[in-house]
């Protein structure tokens, strides 16, 4: 899950603008700190590439978001009471993590891994 924003009008890496563009990379759903994003110059045919990393990486990977136990003969996270699955944005989803404050559709329903554990 990525954003990619361009500074030149053109949706390209590559521009014929003077100064080039500046292209915006936003990772919205890896935890913690990531590498960063390598290119290859063989077929530039001139400019150049520069990467730098603006923000550095500031989510933490708890196990079951510290709000469940996690199920290590199932894999799945059985989550407190109140806490279901999150999408990782602080919604309701699936990645079966407990990062979720309330019950997610899916849980009321019984799909999914969410036990309401006390």
């Amino acid at each position: 899950n990525i954003s990619v924003a361009y500074t030149s009008a053109t949706d390209s890496f590559c521009s014929g603008t003077v100064g080039g563009n500046v292209v915006n990379v936003t990772f919205y759903s890896e935890l913690g700190e990531q590498p960063l994003i390598k290119y290859d110059t063989t077929n530039l045919g001139g400019g150049s590439i520069t990467v730098v990393q603006k923000v550095a990486g500031e989510k933490e990977n708890h196990q079951c978001s510290n709000q469940g136990v996690c199920n290590y003969q199932t894999g799945a996270c059985e989550c407190f009471n109140g806490y279901s699955s999150s999408d990782g944005n602080g919604n309701a989803g699936l990645r079966n993590d407990c990062g979720y404050f309330g019950i997610s559709r899916s849980a009321q329903w019984g799909e999914g891994n969410w036990y309401g554990m006390e």
